[in-house]
């Protein structure tokens, strides 16, 4: 009798930790699998928050750092970037939200009895873009300073899976549409 209670137990117990990891292995996405399994994501797994749900980033890079194995120094250390960026980003919107009025002059400038002088619109938006993309470029370095060259490699690879997942997903979307 006591072996079949102990076999009844052992059995809910394996039971029990092979549902455990079911269902963490659907729960996580896999980045280094060549070919994961797309599914459609409906508004009631989305939830009202959209994009903005724990894990979703606009920046694929950050997003997928999540499931790097850090240590916790390089927690520590991208907590204390994060906090440093945001803080900067938020003296930036005030400079800006400031200087509102030389957006304004400058418009007023590029105007002429011919028309508008695009050049100078142009040559303004042009500089805002680089000065734009040389901080993000800068965060993304400090970035990955933090990271090892092995977490690196296999940042990398995770997103060339998600890049060719993205381009498979596509395909088949294309193939369904023909049909």
């Amino acid at each position: 009798m006591k072996k079949l209670q102990k076999l009844a137990l052992i059995s809910v117990a394996l039971s029990s930790l092979l549902a455990t990891q079911t269902i963490a292995e659907e729960n996580t996405p896999n980045f280094n699998k060549p070919k994961c399994e797309l599914k459609k994501c409906n508004a009631k797994e989305m939830g009202k928050r959209g994009m903005h749900r724990k894990g979703m980033h606009r920046n694929p890079i950050m997003g997928a750092i999540r499931y790097l194995e850090l240590s916790q120094e390089q927690r520590k250390a991208l907590r204390e970037l994060r906090v440093a960026q945001r803080d900067e980003m938020k003296t930036l919107r005030q400079t800006n939200r400031a200087n509102r009025g030389q957006k304004m002059e400058l418009f007023v400038a590029a105007l002429s009895k011919d028309g508008l002088n695009r050049d100078i619109l142009v040559a303004e938006a042009s500089k805002r873009f680089q000065e734009r993309q040389n901080k993000r470029l800068d965060h993304l370095s400090k970035v990955l300073d933090i990271l090892t060259p092995a977490q690196r490699v296999e940042l990398k690879q995770m997103l060339q899976n998600k890049m060719q997942n993205r381009k498979d997903m596509l395909k088949v979307k294309e193939s369904k549409k023909v049909q």
